[in-house]
């Protein structure tokens, strides 16, 4: 962008994660020659857009199948029953086993309904996505696209949950490698 004093005192704000992912993936969709097409990271970030594509209608179906349940058994049931359990003193034996048996109702009309299979699709792809996010990580770009790719999906990641274990940190350090190793190879 050209120099205009105008916007000279403008402060800039920086894009949003939800913004700069979409322009990564706006990029990465635009890839389609080699080295670029080739690299092992644009095949993954392709991975980790269907994986997240899938939480997402897993995720849907399971908060659609849990609130119909809520509905059909009560909402004490979805929530409140584990916490009961822990504070029912031990000498109420009857409450503890009205809310056990609320519980395992629970548990039941949700096996019947498909709520747990639900959840268990849903987890079975957040592990996947985990996964994939490793691999992002401790793989190495073998083009500008495939460093783009390691940040589209640790930005994804990021955005979605916490950073556990400093992935930002662990994600700048491998693309500044990648960076530099792209940067020696085309000099």
């Amino acid at each position: 962008m050209p120099f205009r004093p105008d916007h000279a005192m403008a402060p800039e704000r920086p894009p949003s994660r939800r913004a700069a992912v979409a322009a990564a993936a706006r990029l990465l969709r635009s890839v389609s020659r080699p080295p670029e097409a080739a690299d092992p990271l644009v095949r993954l970030w392709r991975e980790w857009r269907s994986a997240r594509s899938a939480l997402r209608k897993a995720g849907g179906q399971a908060r659609r199948l849990e609130r119909t349940l809520a509905d059909r058994v009560g909402p004490g049931a979805v929530r409140g029953v584990d916490d009961l359990l822990g504070r029912v003193p031990e000498a109420d034996p009857r409450r503890r086993e009205e809310l056990a048996a609320a519980l395992a109702r629970w548990a039941g009309e949700a096996r019947a309904c498909g709520l747990t299979r639900a959840r268990a699709e849903e987890e079975a792809v957040a592990h996947r996505m985990e996964r994939l996010r490793r691999a992002a990580v401790r793989g190495s770009a073998a083009s500008l696209a495939g460093v783009v790719a390691r940040l589209a999906i640790a930005g994804d990641a990021a955005s979605s949950g916490p950073d556990a274990g400093g992935l930002a940190w662990t994600v700048l350090t491998g693309t500044l490698a990648d960076l530099t190793a792209l940067a020696e190879g085309g000099a």
